[in-house]
């Protein structure tokens, strides 16, 4: 993995512009930029607004693009949320069973690249010379297609544990239906975070080729 240093780009002109591997743009005096060299080939940059290098900016390995696939799991499940209505009612029951759909939906886009990747080693694999079939490389990409299976597997079967319904408490003596409100929502968007952190945590281990 390519060390990945951040600078200022400075006012002094260069034989070529840096171009941005995020937006494409060029990187002008005064914007601060990660900058990063992969074995034969040059320098790299991108802006730091940008964000940082993405995994196969960085690397060759097949399962960088699962890496990737995680990232933009996490962002999105970052925006799941659940917003208290005008049919919720002090006493009644939230159910979360589109929060968790939409959980599912964005774990599942992670099995799938899992799988494809998965494919990826297998192929490799059986395309080895049939001397080299059953030597220690062939096995190991056919050992990490075999776990990339299992824990895409374990993506796409994602069950909570945390509770998928929230029972809304009565309204409180004194209390004004709008402070019982941002209670309620307060226990929803706890409740959707449970399940969020529960879904990241079926993310990690990641597979790796051991070859």
């Amino acid at each position: 993995m390519p060390r990945v240093n951040t600078a200022t780009k400075s006012p002094r002109a260069t034989k070529k512009p840096y171009i941005c591997t995020g937006c494409r743009e060029e990187i002008v005096a005064g914007q601060k930029y990660y900058t990063w060299s992969r074995r034969f080939q040059g320098p790299r940059y991108r802006h730091v607004s940008c964000g940082f290098p993405r995994p196969t900016e960085l690397s060759d390995r097949k399962t960088a693009q699962v890496e990737e696939a995680i990232q933009d799991a996490e962002t999105a499940l970052g925006g799941v949320s659940w917003t208290l209505d005008e049919t919720d009612e002090p006493g009644g029951t939230v159910d979360l069973g589109d929060v968790v759909s939409q959980i599912n939906d964005i774990l599942q886009e992670v099995g799938s690249s899992a799988e494809e990747v998965g494919q990826e080693y297998e192929s490799s694999a059986d395309n080895m010379p049939e001397s080299l079939q059953y030597g220690y490389q062939a096995e190991a990409m056919r050992e990490v297609a075999g776990e990339l299976s299992d824990w895409a597997d374990n993506l796409n079967s994602w069950s909570p544990s945390a509770e998928e319904s929230i029972e809304l408490d009565e309204l409180g003596d004194e209390q004004s239906k709008e402070a019982w409100a941002q209670e309620a929502q307060d226990k929803i968007d706890e409740a959707v975070t449970a399940l969020v952190d529960e879904a990241i945590e079926t993310m990690q281990d990641l597979p790796e080729y051991q070859g």
